[in-house]
């Protein structure tokens, strides 16, 4: 048929169908679902973000966490009260349901783990990508046997006793085997496909084996003999599913199609095929009459077999569902890619009606959905926080997820909603406007609100499609578009002194816009929009406070501002390249070097040399829309050449020579008593500029040895120019690097030898895109390219660089061996693998125990620093990267979100496993490079070329760091200690909640206990038990709250309950030019009136247009509270 009428054809199945929506949706994980089990009193659910949650059944509740596993869970089994879980690292854990605790952990596979099953006791078989199937004693942990036959991926293990306890296995060997459990060896071999076989299935009936191929095909076969009794063809794609019921065969395949065929009919009968999915079918269970579906549309379709068509559609899922799970009386569960967790309305299993079936399914529907909103109700009226909560979008009911806020709620249900500040990494500011919403209020009959910042509530009724909704929203998107302009002219009216300092930065911002001075990242004021994305990365996630969203903006560069009109090169700033990544208008960019490389392309009269970093071959494909951790190395080398570079060389071969000198300098340090402990890494250039400019009394501590992009220059300006006959000077050399810091890395004075540089040019992912796609560089069609040698080989280990940690788990690998002679058998290292931020282990390393530590993220680095100068913490040796994740993470790597990091790190983990050597002393290319020039690592020839020192950099302002001291960590705790202040919070950019930690900083450092609270997470009927009670709050909008102050105001007016013996101070924020000037603490400070409490303090009246914003009058009126809290303390009470 057509597309125009198969089109129609579809509408017209999916109008046939009944619609079925989710009864409840769970949204805990943090990435994609990769499985989920469900029995009669609970259900289960895995995935990508290495996290098992427990549900109950009966109202979809989370009940329970499971938490062992450092790598993305693949499997999950339940026998009794044991869940078995299993990951892509190789561990399998045993979990008792009841106690929520680890009972055993079974490791021995190398690799991820493909494929587990029970037998009648005790026993658990797992397969493996390792090519083994093990046998385990479920109560002790231990392996029992190990079965070898199988020449590739294992990927299903059935267990039958039919005569005697037998095992039946398939892989990617094209085979399928049976094994004498009771003699532990192989029985019979069934060969017969041209491609590997995914499934099978056991007729213990019929005594047949059925088998699934990537061949297309099904074989059924005789399991007594091995003989072939019966081929079943039709499909067009690989076999994923399959399944015997009756006399009948059901299948599923890669062509998006259900087969069904009858196994003992005629040979000349053929499939009957379903249609209807637009997508992969993903799993599959066969009922008594039906069959259940889910698939990569995103959907699940419950199919009627007598009527071969779609009996209903089950829509909810916003992503492929990967996943499902039904128990015995129907509760259908599924998990999908967009980490959802959905359980659905009963399936009626018994039934010989279509349309009474669906009758009986809609009233149960109806009853379930009644008692899961009367569940919630309960739950409310007890004060316990339930999972889900009920809302009204646009007049329609859903249960979503109580901890979403509204936006994220919203794209839950299928409603979209446009906000350009909104991330999901980042707090919600809500300073674009554009996601705003109206919410109808029991006070004053509705209110607009931006959805982004707004969290769901029980009842909450929403409005995204109102005429006022509507005219606001395009009045923000104007607004959003004037801006830069209003920006400029707003500047050049002020009536500023030019001849000052402020002023003389004033005429350089309004005329130039664009600050290119640290190299590394470019800050073009005019593309600014004020979402204070980057302001929000660089403080909470990086801890370094560079840039800042400031209420009056010539833009949202903090340079302008805190650092007193210095460009970013005269900051702090580490050129990390975060802000960069956040940046949704590309106000914020990495340093173009695009049109240096392309003018060296163009003259050709120097050798062009090239080197790709580990890290970039797995991100690479993002940027052409492929599946993220898409390994791309053999087409980033064709690209390149196409772009015209004469020799690609990987600098994963030159992370194995890191770890030569690196770990040689780390074996020289431990072995002398009087050297500098612990050791640091210095691979990452943003974690060497922080150590620079803000902890130069760390600089004895950093490893001398180069990172590998300058080792790569050095190396290639020097040896390889020897093997080429060319001059050093001749050579351009550049790098593809996932970092923006590399660019100002090798601009490092320390970085020429022999008077040329050792890198001219680094290019971030997103550059090197750019140019391939200005070229229009088909990725698809483009055949894979090897390295060139000798500079091409590399190890696992350097493979490993490209990941957190990884830096650490090839310098142990190497160094151990190096230290020890002997072969280190322990290759993987689980405690120090993942996306956490602070990750320690210790090791056994000969006569010694090494303790080591490994950081990610700046926030992080400097709470272990912290911990380091006060003695809290001890180690040998730390790996620090300051990008989230490391390298797979970094500035210069494409846009990502919470659900791309961990699929990045898989891939490097996958990719590495597959390598044919995995430890840098083994890569036989680097001992030819000691042999024939370097002679030994650390040798007066690898000391001049391959290492480097560092010097103290001053020119920095001292770090902010209120969030990481011990007074405001004790604040944040704050012990609910009557005798103490509590301070209270509104804030929508976090200016206020800023100038609430500057006030409670200081009452702790004046001796006075205090503690720290938003508004809308105190409950306003306790304000009676408290004393003394500070007030800080923004104005937003047109005189409005914040929205983390909204409902305390709310409940503030609604408090009957007399206040005579509260004492408060309120201190608020707001802008003198605007009508409304701090209207919400003056009507804060009138409803404390009119309850009786009395005022210790005048109202401080933070105002933006002062010369220091609302510094100015902050500090006085702190004064003020000190003096007032004192004179009231000696009265009433001790602080």
């Amino acid at each position: 048929m057509d597309a125009s009428y198969q089109l129609l054809f579809e509408q017209w199945r999916q109008v046939a169908c009944n619609i079925l929506k989710p009864l409840s949706v769970a949204k805990d994980h943090s990435g994609p679902v990769n499985v989920v089990i469900a029995t009669e009193e609970h259900y289960f659910s895995a995935g990508d973000d290495y996290m098992i949650y427990q549900y109950k059944t009966s109202t979809g509740l989370k009940i329970g966490t499971f938490q062992k596993h450092l790598a993305p869970i693949s499997l999950l089994k339940i026998q009794n009260d044991v869940l078995i879980s299993a990951d892509v690292n190789g561990l399998i854990v045993a979990w008792d349901i009841n106690k929520k605790t680890s009972i055993a952990q079974f490791q021995g596979h190398q690799g991820p783990i493909t494929a587990l099953c029970f037998d009648q006791s005790q026993r658990l078989f797992s397969g493996g990508m390792d090519k083994t199937i093990r046998e385990w004693d479920l109560k002790t942990g231990k392996e029992i046997s190990n079965f070898e036959g199988h020449l590739g991926k294992i990927n299903q293990i059935i267990y039958s006793s039919i005569k005697a306890p037998m095992l039946f296995t398939c892989a990617d060997d094209d085979k399928a085997i049976s094994w004498d459990l009771t003699k532990k060896k192989k029985s019979i071999e069934f060969s017969g496909h041209s491609d590997s076989v995914l499934c099978i299935f056991l007729d213990e009936n019929t005594k047949t084996l059925f088998t699934g191929s990537a061949d297309k095909s099904i074989n059924a076969w005789d399991i007594k003999n091995g003989k072939l009794i019966r081929k079943f063809v039709g499909h067009s794609g690989p076999i994923t599913h399959i399944s015997v019921l009756k006399n009948y065969l059901y299948t599923c395949s890669e062509d998006n199609t259900i087969g069904i065929i009858r196994v003992k009919g005629s040979k000349k009968d053929s499939f009957v095929f379903l249609e209807g999915h637009q997508g992969k079918i993903y799993d599959m269970i066969v009922l008594h009459d039906r069959i259940l579906t889910s698939s990569q549309d995103d959907t699940i379709r419950l199919w009627s077999i007598k009527t071969q068509s779609c009996q209903a559609l089950y829509e909810g899922h916003l992503k492929a569902v990967t996943s499902m799970s039904i128990t015995e009386s129907g509760t259908l569960i599924s998990g999908g890619k967009d980490s959802l967790v959905i359980r659905w309305p009963k399936v009626k299993l018994k039934t010989s009606s279509r349309s009474g079936s669906l009758i009986e399914e809609s009233k149960e529907q109806k009853q379930q959905q009644t008692e899961t909103n009367q569940q919630n109700q309960d739950i409310l009226s007890t004060k316990i926080q339930s999972d889900n909560v009920t809302i009204w979008v646009n007049g329609k009911q859903y249960s979503v997820p109580s901890n979403l806020n509204i936006v994220e709620a919203c794209r839950v249900i299928g409603v979209e909603i446009y906000s350009l500040c909104y991330h999901p990494r980042l707090h919600p500011l809500s300073t674009c406007k554009c996601c705003v919403v109206e919410i109808e209020s029991s006070l004053n009959n509705s209110r607009k609100a931006c959805a982004c910042a707004t969290q769901v509530r029980e009842g909450m009724k929403i409005f995204t499609n109102t005429v006022s909704v509507k005219d606001q929203q395009r009045q923000a998107i104007l607004e959003l578009r004037m801006k830069q302009r209003s920006r400029v002219l707003r500047a050049k009216e002020e009536k500023f002194d030019h001849s000052t300092e402020f002023g003389k930065l004033l005429d350089r911002i309004v005329d130039t816009f664009i600050d290119n001075s640290n190299y590394a990242i470019s800050v073009d004021l005019s593309k600014c929009i004020d979402c204070a994305r980057c302001a929000q990365v660089c403080d909470r996630i990086q801890g370094m406070s560079v840039i800042s969203f400031p209420a009056r903006s010539i833009g949202a560069i903090e340079t302008v501002f805190r650092t007193r009109g210095k460009f970013l090169s005269e900051t702090q700033c580490i050129a990390c390249g975060q802000c960069s990544v956040f940046c949704p208008t590309g106000a914020i960019s990495a340093y173009d070097n695009t049109g240096d490389v392309l003018t060296q392309l163009k003259a050709k009269k120097k050798k062009l040399v090239v080197g790709i970093a580990p890290s970039v071959r797995v991100t690479i494909s993002e940027e052409f829309d492929r599946e993220p951790g898409t390994i791309s190395a053999g087409k980033f080398v064709a690209a390149l050449r196409l772009l015209g570079f004469e020799y690609v060389f990987d600098v994963q071969f030159f992370a194995d020579l890191t770890i030569m000198e690196e770990g040689t300098e780390l074996l020289q340090r431990l072995s002398d008593p009087n050297a500098v402990l612990p050791m640091f890494t210095s691979c990452c250039p943003a974690w060497i500029n922080m150590v620079e400019k803000l902890y130069p009394e760390l600089i004895p501590h950093i490893s001398s040895a180069k990172s590998p992009q300058q080792m790569f220059g050095a190396i290639v300006k020097s040896f390889f120019a020897q093997k080429i006959e060319t001059e050093p000077k001749d050579i351009y050399c550049v790098t593809i690097m996932p970092c923006t810091g590399k660019k100002q890395e090798l601009r490092r004075e320390q970085m020429i030898v022999n008077g040329v540089w050792d890198v001219d040019v680094s290019l971030t992912v997103r550059e090197i895109a750019r140019m391939f796609r200005d070229i229009n560089i088909d990725w698809d069609s483009l055949e894979e390219s090897d390295f060139d040698d000798p500079l091409g080989k590399s190890s696992g280990s350097g493979s490993l660089f490209a990941a957190t940690g990884g830096v650490m788990e090839a310098a142990l690998r190497t160094a151990y061996e190096l230290q020890t002679g002997k072969v280190f058998q322990r290759l993987v290292f689980q405690d120090l693998r993942g996306l956490e931020n602070t990750k320690k282990a210790d090791v056994d390393f000969g006569e010694r125990k090494l303790r080591v530590v490994v950081v990610n993220s700046g926030a992080a680095i400097h709470k272990l620093i912290h911990q380091f100068k006060k003695g809290e913490i001890s180690f040998d040796f730390c790996e620090m990267m300051a990008c989230p994740g490391g390298c797979i993470g970094g500035g210069g790597q494409p846009r990502s979100n919470i659900n791309i990091l961990p699929k990045r790190i898989q891939a490097v983990y996958n990719n590495e496993f597959a390598l044919p050597f995995r430890k840098s002393h083994n890569n036989e290319k680097i001992n030819e490079l000691y042999e024939e020039f370097l002679q030994k690592p650390k040798s007066p020839l690898s000391e001049k070329l391959l290492h480097t020192h560092y010097t103290a950099n001053q020119r920095h302002i001292e770090i902010q760091a209120a969030k990481t001291t011990d007074m405001f960590r004790f604040a944040m705790e704050g012990l609910n200690e009557n005798n103490s202040v509590l301070v209270l919070f509104g804030s929508q950019t976090g200016t206020a909640e800023m100038a609430a930690i500057r006030i409670t900083q200081s009452l702790l450092q004046f001796k006075i206990k205090a503690r720290l609270l938003e508004m809308n997470s105190f409950n306003v009927s306790k304000l009676s038990s408290e004393k003394l009670v500070v007030l800080v709050t923004s104005t937003f909008w047109e005189g409005s709250f914040p929205e983390n102050a909204i409902h305390f105001w709310e409940d503030l007016q609604r408090l009957t309950t007399r206040l005579k013996s509260l004492r408060y101070s309120i201190f608020g924020l707001g802008n003198s030019t605007y009508t409304h000037f701090n209207h919400a603490g003056r009507l804060l400070e009138s409803q404390m009136k009119k309850l009786g409490a009395k005022e210790i303090t005048e109202f401080g009246a933070g105002d933006y247009e002062d010369p220091d914003g609302y510094l100015t009058k902050l500090q006085p009126w702190i004064d003020g509270l000190k003096k007032a809290v004192a004179r009231y303390a000696t009265r009433a009470m001790k602080f």
